[in-house]
């Protein structure tokens, strides 16, 4: 099954460089430096680029074609990170990086003053617990609404049950939590804390990118080999009462219960892209293109356990499931190795499922780039 994922990823690969290869351009030189940003879906797109340090030395300012200026940032891992406004659907656009300073872009501003890590653009502002690690306050300043659970929790909590009870379940250790990327552009949160089932501490990474209405997380863990019955999985506690849940599939959405066949399983599902959680006027999506299933209200991933499910409640809380070695036959006895899981959230209105698949494709499918004329 490993090699099914392994060979797919390698065909992908070598496609994608063939593509970017024999794009014929415009039969003229491009000036050095020039990257070209690709756009594989059906509209138009704003997104951020990040380009490895090998290929984005020629400096950090970037512009267009007619001279404007960008905005742009250097990362403390060394990419330059800029933002590619409305590139054409199926379509390119063309930079070029030169020396200068970045363009600035107003509206963001980051904050770590005393017992809290905050940080903030024109859209969202993040505070982080720093003694847990969690999200635990995630504001949509344009409606200034709350969207994190008045609980003992907070979004992104770490969750780790050894053996099958759910009762059973322990969380991350104290953590360390320090400013990353600090702006104008990319402001980040970059969390560490030790964590039951892995071998190195969890790492964590909670991305604003300001022109994008949009929150990143990206969870790094290190997973530890442990042959007895284990789980692990995210906890995501949104401050919603009694929401409509929607569940992306391949050729449509599905709510659970509502538009399930009798029987089947509501204990987890399967997610394609990204999940949604709406009320009346208010909803969140999340995007999971690295973690396919979810858990709704409470941990039910052990059925021995639990039981079966013979109805699927509204849950403001999603869990992300990550892993098990409860699955007995035709799998592996463990895990282990070091595995990332990434994550986006946007706020919205009224629930629109093409939004939503946008959304989702977006992550799924980031611009693609190619530098010419070095």
């Amino acid at each position: 099954k490993k090699a099914f994922a392994e060979a797919a990823s390698e065909a992908g690969a070598r496609l994608r460089a063939q593509a970017l290869a024999g794009n014929p351009g415009t039969g003229e030189e491009s000036p050095a430096g020039t990257v070209e940003v690709y756009n594989t879906l059906s509209w138009p797109r704003t997104d951020l680029v990040l380009l490895p340090p090998e290929v984005s030395r020629a400096g950090d300012r970037v512009s267009e074609a007619d001279g404007s200026v960008v905005p742009s940032q250097r990362l403390t891992t060394g990419e330059l990170a800029f933002l590619a406004v409305d590139v054409p659907s199926r379509g390119k656009r063309a930079y070029l990086l030169g020396s200068g300073d970045p363009v600035s872009v107003g509206g963001s501003s980051g904050g770590f003053g005393p017992g809290e890590r905050v940080i903030a653009s024109s859209a969202y502002s993040v505070r982080v617990d720093p003694a847990s690690g969690t999200i635990r306050s995630l504001l949509h300043l344009p409606s200034e609404t709350e969207l994190v659970a008045d609980n003992d929790g907070g979004l992104n909590q770490y969750l780790y049950v050894p053996g099958r009870d759910p009762r059973a379940v322990v969380t991350s250790g104290a953590a360390k939590v320090l400013p990353k990327e600090t702006g104008p552009l990319v402001w980040s949160l970059e969390i560490k804390a030790p964590a039951p089932g892995l071998r190195e501490p969890l790492t964590s990474e909670v991305v604003l990118i300001e022109g994008l209405d949009r929150v990143d997380v990206v969870n790094t863990i290190a997973k530890e080999w442990v042959l007895d019955p284990e789980a692990v999985l995210f906890r995501f506690p949104f401050a919603l009462v009694a929401p409509e849940v929607w569940i992306d599939a391949p050729f449509g959405a599905f709510r659970p219960e509502a538009d399930q066949v009798p029987g089947a399983s509501k204990n987890y599902f399967s997610v394609q892209r990204w999940v949604d959680l709406s009320g009346d006027d208010l909803g969140v999506t999340i995007t999971t293109v690295d973690a396919p299933l979810i858990q709704l209200g409470e941990i039910r991933t052990d059925p021995i356990m639990t039981g079966w499910l013979d109805e699927a409640e509204p849950s403001s809380t999603l869990y992300s499931y990550l892993m098990n070695n409860y699955w007995e036959t035709n799998y592996r006895a463990a895990q282990d190795d070091e595995v990332e899981f990434r994550y986006s959230l946007r706020a919205h209105g009224p629930f629109q499922e093409a939004e939503a698949r946008r959304f989702g494709l977006e992550h799924a499918r980031p611009l693609v780039f190619r530098v010419t004329g070095r």
